[in-house]
């Protein structure tokens, strides 16, 4: 019996496919499912970021009794039917003295798409996962940026619709179909499939700028 092949990504990539509205989804299809650098990356690879998050645990724990930092975080999922693992690794987890479990992103760059998709995810698998501390729980979330300013995300964000684009999006991870292909000069000179591989593949014109605003996966890793 041939056994069945796990496909792992990273929850900040899979929030990025989900965000990606109107980006080639072969192009995110075939990225999604190579090795993502954020599943064995060290928590501070980034020195500036893992300096934020340490301010931000200081501040929390002189109002909190449970601040549990990136280290203590990492959490798995697998999907019983898709046959999909995701993985994460929150910067910050809360509990306060009622109860009440606080999911927080800290962002060192501008406010993007996938931000409070990320803090979602979180929010939604944690209860799901391997971490036992966290089951049972319906975590809310927060969005931290560089200049003060913080989203935040109640329980009753996490309903059915999203639930669904989840499962969908895990589906379409671990489906050997790929996905279909919507060429164009900006999704294609991100692409990591070589021209010979796609014959949809649309090379960049003399004078084109590739701004960066279509986004995508490409882009994060």
């Amino acid at each position: 019996m041939t056994a069945t092949k796990v496909h792992t990504t990273h929850i900040r990539d899979l929030a990025e496919l989900l965000a990606a509205r109107g980006s080639c989804p072969h192009r995110l299809w075939h990225t999604l499912r190579q090795p993502s650098m954020r599943m064995s990356g060290p928590i501070d690879s980034d020195p500036g970021h893992a300096s934020q998050v340490r301010q931000v645990v200081a501040g929390l724990e002189e109002e909190i009794a449970e601040v549990y930092p990136a280290l203590h975080n990492a959490f798995e999922v697998s999907g019983s039917r898709s046959g999909a693992r995701l993985k994460g690794r929150p910067d910050i987890i809360t509990r306060d003295s009622n109860g009440a479990v606080t999911v927080y992103e800290v962002r060192d760059d501008e406010p993007g798409p996938a931000d409070e998709l990320v803090v979602k995810l979180a929010m939604y698998l944690l209860p799901r996962s391997n971490h036992g501390r966290w089951r049972r729980s319906q975590p809310s979330g927060c969005v931290l940026y560089p200049d003060g300013s913080e989203k935040r995300l109640t329980a009753d964000e996490i309903g059915d619709t999203f639930a669904e684009s989840v499962a969908t999006a895990m589906r379409q991870l671990v489906s050997d179909d790929p996905a279909p292909r919507v060429p164009s000069a900006a999704e294609c000179g991100r692409c990591p499939l070589p021209a010979e591989e796609c014959g949809d593949r649309i090379e960049a014109g003399p004078g084109h700028v590739d701004n960066g605003t279509q986004g995508g996966l490409q882009d994060s890793c």
